[in-house]
């Protein structure tokens, strides 16, 4: 009675696993697939007809174990561990060197067994049959997810532009998971070559420069651009004609965004300014930067705002002992912190809600933690909102500034950094000209104090808060006008990630 209980729990342990039901449904229906081809292989070689009494005996006899040998092989090279909603090319050809496997050791059974009277045609039509009915199991559920797909009238319709392996990924993936809500319906490429080419299926219709024509013609619903390697130049060329098109438009990730070569739907994005930006970004070797701030600890002012946040995450990447992101803004920092716990260990940095005007909460901030290096990023940067509040820029600019000075150098910090702007330059402005006299304020410390204390000037930052890219965008959206302070005007641009390399090379 114990073992019937022992052996019942173990049956019903395999049936609670969903792989191991799966498994054993595989194993079930390649022996219906594997049975059914041998006896089509006996019925083709005595032309559908009844063989005589001694092959209908052999047959009998041989049966069971050409099908448990083809079982044996498919499952010992691990062929059934792939599931067949993506079966490959690579997955037959492991199907084909199973079976084959199979069919020999069956051959070299029949000759010990001295059962040669097998005829050669019926094991000829057994490895084929075999393959085939075995094979067309493994692209049955993609057949169905395709005719699914192919069928569904929800999902939007999609045109890709870019017929390399990008292109041939994200088309993949759409085919493969009818959840994804895609159906793609044209490629689009300028190489010659590829002209009238199929990709998984999906016809290259024409050139970019066809791509207005093509998204009427095929009722198109969003243009996905699959090129990560396209020049700023090519990129702003196709921006514009989807633009063009008046159709939602997104765009795989660069080259440095893609993880291990491939490319996923779920990394498809809208557009960045970025991918527009007509030059190289700069890259910085921050090899001694590692050095310095290797094992040391950092706090950052302003560390929820879009330059203090991606200070945070590249020190993180520098491996500090730990990390303060100090701010007063406690929404900022809640979404700061969940975005750091995706990618660091949670005792690598710690979150403070805390003002820099409020001098004991910095003192005990400073006595706690005893930070070695200071980034300021904390400041109140809009133009115009401090025209009208200009006091709050001279407390939070100036007053916040010195205070912060005063105290790091009380409590040892080596390195204090303030991070500025090009509007500290024959400042115009009320903001302009609070970050000017904390630079001043910097100035004045750096000749007597031993802490070494530096200033980094930005201009416009990409994406930055702040900045003058989202207020174009969100008028652009809003149908304009486009509001700028003079038609001569020129602005320089640099993206975040490099703006705080600056910084660390300061």
């Amino acid at each position: 009675m114990r073992e019937f209980n022992v052996m019942s729990k173990k049956i019903s342990t395999f049936f609670e696993s969903r792989t191991n039901i799966q498994t054993l449904l595989k194993v079930i229906l390649d022996t219906l697939a594997l049975a059914l081809a041998y006896t089509i292989a006996f019925g083709l070689r005595f032309d559908l007809s009844l063989p005589h009494e001694q092959y209908f005996v052999i047959f009998k006899h041989t049966i069971g174990i050409a099908v448990i040998l083809e079982l044996f092989f498919i499952n010992i090279l691990g062929v059934n561990q792939s599931q067949w909603e993506y079966a490959s090319i690579q997955d037959i050809i492991n199907l084909f060197v199973a079976l084959l496997a199979g069919w020999l050791g069956f051959i070299i059974y029949l000759y010990f067994a001295n059962l040669l009277a097998v005829p050669r045609s019926v094991l000829f039509f057994f490895l084929i049959l075999g393959f085939i009915f075995t094979g067309a199991l493994r692209f049955m559920p993609r057949i169905f997810f395709k005719l699914q797909s192919s069928l569904a009238s929800n999902k939007k319709r999609v045109a890709v532009i870019g017929a390399g392996k990008a292109g041939e990924m994200i088309i993949r993936q759409m085919k493969n998971d009818p959840t994804l809500g895609f159906y793609p319906v044209a490629l689009i490429d300028d190489a010659q070559k590829k002209q009238n080419t199929k990709i998984h299926g999906v016809k290259v219709l024409g050139k970019v420069k066809d791509l207005p024509q093509i998204v009427r013609q095929k009722h198109v619903d969003e243009i996905i651009i699959a090129t990560p390697s396209a020049s700023v130049q090519e990129m702003r060329r196709i921006v514009q004609l989807c633009e063009d098109t008046g159709v939602d438009f997104k765009t795989v990730p660069g080259p440095k965004e893609i993880v291990n070569g491939l490319v996923q739907v779920q990394q498809i994005r809208d557009v960045k300014v970025e991918d527009l930006l007509d030059r190289v970004p700069i890259e910085i070797d921050l090899n001694q930067v590692r050095e310095y701030l290797q094992g040391k600890t950092i706090l950052v002012t302003g560390a929820a705002g879009s330059i203090g946040s991606e200070l945070v995450k590249q020190s993180l990447k520098l491996n500090p002992e730990k990390v303060v992101c100090v701010d007063r803004s406690e929404n900022s920092l809640f979404y700061l912190d969940n975005d750091l716990k995706q990618a660091y260990d949670t005792a690598s940095y710690r979150i403070v809600v805390a003002d820099i005007l409020d001098l004991p909460k910095m003192k005990y901030i400073l006595n706690t933690y005893r930070p070695e290096v200071v980034f300021h990023a904390a400041a109140y940067k809009h133009v115009p909102l401090m025209e009208y509040h200009p006091e709050e820029a001279v407390r939070n600019n100036i007053l916040g500034t010195a205070n912060l000075v005063q105290l790091c150098e009380q409590h040892g910090v080596e390195k204090f950094v303030l991070i500025s702007t090009d509007k500290a330059v024959n400042p115009t402005s009320v903001m302009g000209a609070t970050k000017r006299v904390a630079e001043l304020v910097m100035q004045s410390y750096s000749a007597k104090s031993s802490m070494k204390l530096a200033t980094v000037r930005f201009g416009n930052v990409l994406a930055s808060y702040g900045s003058v890219i989202p207020l174009f965008q969100k008028q652009i959206a809003e149908g304009g006008p486009i509001t700028i302070t003079h038609p001569e005007m020129k602005r320089f641009f640099m993206t975040i990630p490099e703006a705080v390399k600056l910084i660390f090379q300061a």
